[in-house]
């Protein structure tokens, strides 16, 4: 953040920062964070395993 954050749209800085902050939550906090943020992977199945093993 602190080199490139500068080149960031508004959009992508607030995407980079919710997921830098994933690093700080357990448990129920963080899945709400990824359902929040909409920090998705591609799939379905991906996504399941996701939000289980967060």
């Amino acid at each position: 953040m602190h080199r490139f954050g500068e080149r960031l749209n508004a959009e992508d800085f607030k995407l980079v920062t919710a997921v830098a902050g994933l690093r700080y939550l357990h448990g129920w906090k963080r899945r709400q964070h990824i359902l929040h943020h909409r920090l998705f992977k591609p799939g379905v199945l991906n996504n399941v395993a996701l939000l289980l093993f967060a």
